[in-house]
């Protein structure tokens, strides 16, 4: 059987010739994408979100003491992914893509990296319950939580939140409201 022009009994090591199954050995980082995950559990997603972090993420504080998660990526479809996934499944609202590039010495441009932030104390506070991150950041971001508190005349005080999901064009989207004061399913 050959995958990506691979043999797969030729392939001793486990871990790669699976990666060759799966068409993802050779992938370039611009190209990673998630899989379907609607039918996976919250606890599922949170893994694999908490996988993300943990290895292109980066768990931040500033002198003011305000935390912020951030993940970046070659992969404008991943990150974007990523965002509507911690909405979603999480209530945890990100910023919008928005995309980097550097240069090389001898002045060609990097692949650009599209990176996103959750900011806010509600946000973080509610990713960090939701998605345990592996490795040093981890216990970093429940450090950092430890000593900051939401200021009541903060600026995401009344922000706007997503209320319901309707159809759009053809992709297939739910609209589920749950019995619960934060409404996550």
């Amino acid at each position: 059987k050959q995958r990506s022009g691979v043999a797969l009994k030729t392939i001793r090591n486990p871990m790669r010739a699976k990666l060759v199954q799966l068409g993802l050995w050779g992938q370039r980082s611009k190209t990673k994408t998630l899989p379907d995950t609607s039918r996976w559990s919250n606890k599922s997603v949170a893994a694999l979100i908490a996988g993300l972090l943990a290895t292109d993420g980066c768990v931040h504080r500033n002198k003011r003491g305000r935390v912020s998660v951030s993940y970046s990526s070659n992969s404008l479809e991943l990150v974007s992914s990523v965002r509507r996934l911690l909405a979603v499944r999480f209530g945890v609202y990100a910023s919008s893509p928005c995309a980097s590039r550097k240069h090389k010495p001898d002045g060609q441009a990097y692949d650009p990296v599209y990176s996103i932030a959750i900011n806010g104390f509600d946000n973080v506070s509610r990713l960090a319950a939701s998605v345990r991150i592996p490795g040093v950041k981890g216990p970093r971001l429940k450090r950092y939580l430890a000593g900051w508190r939401r200021s009541p005349t903060s600026a995401e005080a009344g922000r706007c939140a997503l209320v319901s999901q309707k159809l759009a064009g053809l992709r297939r989207t739910l609209d589920i409201e749950v019995n619960h004061p934060d409404h996550l399913f």
